[in-house]
């Protein structure tokens, strides 16, 4: 089994990261993963952070960051602005995004989420949910997760 916890896969990257091939395909993995969990435990609430104005963060690029969310429809986005701290690798890199900027994009990204939870939530209204469980700190693995999935689908198809 894989030692990376879920939360070291689900963060969304925002910035100059999401431009880089390693987070992209961190990115990649992380939308599998998120469909994994769909598809064994349908209507599991699925949460992420966000770090907005992370150094060297285009407008281009918080748009992607945007587009993530607006594609993925988290239940929960705990959003921060970037700040540094010391002894960090970020640290070494800068604070050039603008404090009034920064504010702009975390209000942007929470307007998006206030958005997509009041219509995740108005599709449940009325509807009795059997149970709510939280799952933290688990140890996942995207291969384990992919193989669960796979033998559930086979074993929903009769194979």
């Amino acid at each position: 089994m894989d030692s990376r916890s879920a939360n070291d896969i689900a963060p969304v990257p925002t910035g100059i990261l999401v431009a880089s091939k390693t987070t992209a395909g961190t990115i990649c993995m992380a939308k599998s993963l998120i469909g994994c969990w769909a598809t064994l435990v349908p209507g599991a609430s699925i949460a992420t952070d966000v770090i907005v104005g992370f150094p060297g963060e285009s407008d281009e690029q918080f748009k992607r960051t945007m587009s993530l969310l607006e594609e993925i429809r988290f239940d929960a986005v705990h959003v921060a602005a970037y700040s540094p701290r010391p002894g960090t690798a970020a640290s070494r890199l800068g604070d050039d995004v603008p404090p009034e900027v920064k504010a702009a994009r975390r209000q942007a990204v929470e307007d998006l989420q206030e958005r997509i939870v009041g219509e995740i939530n108005g599709q449940l209204a009325g509807q009795a949910v059997d149970q709510f469980f939280l799952l933290t700190g688990a140890r996942v693995s995207f291969e384990a997760c992919r193989s669960a999935a796979e033998q559930e689908l086979r074993r929903r198809a009769g194979l």
